[in-house]
């Protein structure tokens, strides 16, 4: 653990803020580690820092890496001490608070995170050929009470939903298992939306539909 002091930009207190190099998933479940609360005038965000996060329930370690931030390379070297010691483990990297949230409900839901992202790639075109008014920065699965759907945000501030029937995910890992074999999953690899794009070529390329 190390202290950070960080200015507020509501009051110009200057806040003691802890982080950490490592996190246990356990003390991830209110997002606690990354919390920023001015104590002088209740100001309240989100501060993502490079970390690791330990899953060792779902044999998952995800790296946060902010985007444009230069990689820290003793602390990715310990990850990947940490993936040597076990063989087991599997690693991801994700570059915002939205896609840790995003993995850890996928990780929960015992989804796989490659067939997630061809699902909202396949979600994608579908709307980009029906509604081709909206212009879609980027989406993200999430949950709740009725079930899943996705979230699309759009270059003019809006969002809309998708519901997504669970079984799509079965009918997408049938469909793009034996493309997936062929690509090499390398340590603390991003799954996103242009790793999806470059599974999906490959597998158009060979023929699929």
């Amino acid at each position: 653990m190390s202290l950070i002091q960080i200015t507020c930009p509501q009051c110009q207190n200057i806040i003691n803020f802890k982080s950490y190099e490592t996190i246990q998933y356990d003390e991830l479940l209110s997002l606690a580690p990354y919390s920023l609360k001015c104590d002088h005038c209740g100001y309240v965000n989100s501060v993502i820092y490079q970390s690791i996060v330990k899953y060792p329930q779902q044999s998952q370690l995800i790296y946060v890496l902010p985007p444009n931030e230069k990689l820290n390379d003793e602390l990715f070297n310990k990850g990947l001490g940490l993936l040597q010691q076990d063989d087991t483990l599997n690693s991801r990297l994700v570059t915002s608070e939205n896609e840790l949230i995003e993995k850890l409900l996928i990780l929960n839901s015992d989804l796989d995170d490659r067939i997630v992202e061809l699902v909202k790639l396949e979600a994608h075109h579908f709307v980009k050929q029906n509604e081709p008014q909206f212009n879609i920065l980027h989406m993200l699965l999430n949950r709740d009470k009725e079930g899943f759907f996705l979230a699309l945000f759009l270059d003019d501030g809006q969002s809309i939903t998708l519901e997504v029937d669970p079984e799509v995910f079965s009918i997408a890992d049938r469909k793009y298992h034996q493309i997936l074999r062929e690509f090499e999953m390398s340590a603390f690899i991003q799954i996103d939306a242009s790793w999806g794009q470059r599974v999906m070529d490959s597998y158009l390329k060979q023929g699929g539909q």
